[in-house]
């Protein structure tokens, strides 16, 4: 919803919302679609319904100047952290040529409309986001996430106020309101008799908090706890009593006249209007499929989707072809929004790898790293990091126990990231070894420093109830030594995890050139 404005929604190349409260022909082509451009979307869960079924051929560019909203909740292809303005401009200088992209266009409503609409929070709200057209910014007025409820009518006093103040004394201000918003700042229709304010509210009165009936209708089975509010005064006679114009409206033909005279009136006016109690926002279960259809009101009040000729004014794709015919990633999404590659969803042994990384140094590249294996939920035993020879240069090695195909992603989505210069596996006759600090009991010292010995170990501390250890070697020996040492007590350890260097000239990862201070490690040409 902050977005409203920002785009008239009454451009051909507006499909409106998508989601749980979005038109029909938005999540159809959410559903088709094989790119989607998302920018400054959180992913929540009123737009892409099941994270597994949302945009299932889509391959998605992400767009975010927060790098903890990338991949939250639906995995992004192609990460583009940023200011939105900078990022899209650099890719509409990337994209050489417009797509052909007519047959996925819809025409919307010429009509424009610069009335001020402000909501309260509910059905209501969503209701008056989808079904009204906004062509100019600053006309769309709520509360968004915040959920404020009663938020309505105190700022369509305020833009009132502003309207007037800046000379726009014939600009429309309307609240849509719930029957339970509009009870909570109802008295605020005492300052618009007093300062003669000009508003227009519609109380769309359904006596129920409705977002909340829909949900424990949809997921509790119909158990309604404290949503029915049917002993709701009548709205028409209270805002006479406050001093403005008071209407109800129980029928669909005293829609029309009641709306003209509220717009009319010179002041503020209440519109009373009973509603269905049972209606829901569409598509009510949530769901951003096939199944969605559009509940757009037309004027002969039929719907959007109902059946005949011109119910339909979306151009036919012609020499495009169909979504049966294109080519779409493979494999479907799992519950945290990631694809899963068939080949990697298959039955596979798992085996333990080890993966050396070049990478340069720039602040949160390890963040990175660790958070794309993490989201990925690959096995990963361990991970190190450290300096090299050249500078601005450091080698993460990872040692994990994945199935062949879950180390080839490994490699594949590293290798993605911009600071990785080059990545791939270690050969098996590598030289591997790690560090381990064990603080040992020292009840026997003599036996402590004499197991130390045996394995090469380090006494590095000494003192009357503890010693530590410093062991270093490949896993075996490490396990080993651990081992031995348990006998005597291991008060704390610290194990780095393996590192490795390829043997000889061989480049510790594919298309390494190993460098020295001063000659820049990269790619091969």
């Amino acid at each position: 919803m902050p977005g409203i404005g920002s785009f008239p929604e009454d451009d051909d190349l507006s499909l409106s919302w998508a989601g749980m409260h979005g038109t029909g022909y938005a999540n159809l082509a959410i559903t088709h679609t094989d790119c989607l451009i998302a920018v400054g979307t959180r992913f929540d869960d009123r737009l892409t319904g099941g994270i597994d079924t949302f945009a299932p051929e889509a391959e998605v560019i992400h767009v975010d100047i927060d790098p903890a909203e990338i991949s939250k909740n639906v995995h992004a292809d192609y990460p583009l952290i940023g200011d939105a303005g900078r990022v899209l401009d650099q890719l509409t200088a990337a994209v050489r040529e417009a797509p052909d992209a007519e047959a996925w266009r819809e025409r919307c409503a010429e009509w424009q409309d610069d009335t001020v609409v402000t909501t309260g929070v509910g059905q209501h709200q969503m209701w008056a986001s989808q079904f009204w057209s906004y062509s100019e910014p600053r006309t769309w007025v709520s509360s968004h996430g915040l959920g404020t409820m009663g938020y309505g009518v105190p700022a369509a006093v305020g833009a009132r106020v502003a309207a007037d103040t800046m000379g726009e004394p014939d600009r429309d201000v309307v609240c849509f309101d719930g029957d339970g918003s509009f009870l909570m700042t109802m008295q605020e229709l005492s300052v618009a008799v007093r300062e003669e304010l000009d508003i227009t509210i519609a109380v769309l009165n359904n006596e129920y908090i409705g977002m909340v009936r829909q949900w424990q209708d949809a997921f509790y089975e119909g158990r309604h706890m404290a949503s029915e509010y049917s002993w709701m005064p009548e709205f028409d006679k209270l805002a006479e009593a406050f001093g403005a114009l008071g209407l109800r409206v129980d029928d669909y033909d005293e829609v029309a006249p009641a709306v003209e005279e509220a717009l009319d009136y010179d002041g503020p006016a209440v519109v009373d209007f009973h509603v269905d109690p049972e209606e829901n926002g569409n598509p009510p279960d949530g769901r951003a499929d096939e199944d969605a259809t559009d509940s757009r009101p037309v004027t002969d009040g039929g719907s959007a989707a109902d059946d005949g000729p011109e119910s339909d004014s979306r151009p036919v794709p012609s020499e495009q072809p169909g979504p049966e015919e294109r080519d779409h990633p493979k494999g479907r999404r799992n519950l945290e929004g990631i694809r899963i590659d068939p080949v990697v969803e298959a039955e596979h042994e798992p085996q333990r790898a080890v993966i050396s990384a070049l990478v340069e140094d720039e602040p949160g590249v390890l963040a990175r790293v660790s958070g794309l294996v993490s989201r990925r939920q690959f096995n990963i035993e361990s991970l190190t990091v450290g300096p090299t020879t050249v500078d601005g240069h450091s080698r993460i090695t990872m040692v994990v126990e994945e199935t062949d195909p879950g180390i080839d992603q490994i490699e594949k989505q590293m290798a993605k990231l911009k600071p990785v210069i080059s990545v791939g596996e270690v050969a098996g006759d590598a030289v591997t070894s790690e560090l381990v600090l064990l603080k040992i009991e020292a009840d026997d010292p003599a036996a402590v420093h004499a197991a130390s010995e045996m394995y090469d170990g380090e006494t590095v501390d000494a003192g009357p109830e503890t010693i530590t250890v410093e062991l270093t070697g490949d896993k075996t020996d490490v396990d080993s030594a651990i081992g031995a040492f348990e006998r005597f007590g291991i008060v704390e350890i610290a194990r780095t995890g393996p590192t490795a260097l390829a043997r000889g000239n061989t480049p510790t990862a594919p298309g390494e050139k190993p460098g020295t201070a001063g000659e820049p490690t990269t790619h091969d040409d």
